[in-house]
């Protein structure tokens, strides 16, 4: 009587022992990551991460920097195209309206403002792989001191942690008690105080077919340019 004998058993007996220890000498390197990220970071890697009725001010010396309110903050994973990436996120404001509260007072370009303050106001958030932030739709409050001297609005607005330049895109406008500026798009470099228009725009009604830059309060045109890499 022939005893069945499986073909080749010792070599698909080894094969599974390497399979084995290669999974094993992986596994460390995934729970040693994990281990490196918070619960609500972990969280955000397997579900989206949304607060409705968002709201935070920041300060600096008892000063008011800024306000910042949304129906909701979202943080999602970045999406590039048709690919989204595991471990970079952005965050997404929902009719956002942001306050920045600058100053005239020894000033020479007429107004300075504080860095945007996205980084400071997300603190408290899990927010330490933010790559960008969008705003659908936003609204920009411009203060001196505590008087509103100017509002930009537009159908979307992006910046990064990184950067103090904030890219406004689709249906812009900017209204002052003496001005308004519409364009399709329109960077703010909020350390110069600069609005810059890339392209053909409108200004009180007359059409401007040029890029232009234009410093706040007065509106007056610089030669000066925003840095090359305005990209966001």
């Amino acid at each position: 009587m022939s005893t069945f004998r499986l073909p080749g058993f010792p070599l698909y007996f080894i094969f599974c022992i390497v399979l084995f220890c290669t999974i094993l000498a992986n596994t460390p390197r995934e729970s040693k990551l994990q281990n490196n990220l918070s619960k609500e970071e972990l969280q955000i890697l397997r579900k989206k991460f949304e607060i409705n009725g968002f709201g935070i001010q920041t300060f600096a010396n008892s000063t008011l920097q800024s306000r910042i309110s949304a129906d909701s903050f979202r943080i999602q994973k970045k999406k590039i195209g048709f690919l989204s990436f595991a471990l970079l996120n952005e965050g997404i404001f929902r009719n956002a309206t942001i306050q920045l509260f600058g100053s005239s007072i020894q000033s020479e370009k007429g107004i300075t403002f504080a860095s945007i303050p996205m980084e400071k106001a997300l603190l408290s958030l899990p927010a330490n792989r933010l790559t960008s932030i969008i705003a659908v739709p936003v609204k920009l409050d411009l203060y001196n001191d505590e008087s509103l001297f100017a509002s930009i609005t537009a159908e979307n607005a992006t910046f990064t942690i990184e950067k103090d330049i904030i890219v406004f895109r689709d249906t812009v406008q900017f209204i002052s008690k003496t001005h308004r500026l519409l364009s399709q798009e329109l960077y703010f470099n909020v350390e110069e105080s600069l609005l810059h228009v890339s392209g053909q725009h409108e200004l009180n009604g007359l059409k401007v077919h040029t890029a232009a830059n234009y410093y706040l309060p007065d509106m007056h045109l610089k030669d000066a340019l925003l840095p090359n890499d305005t990209s966001i």
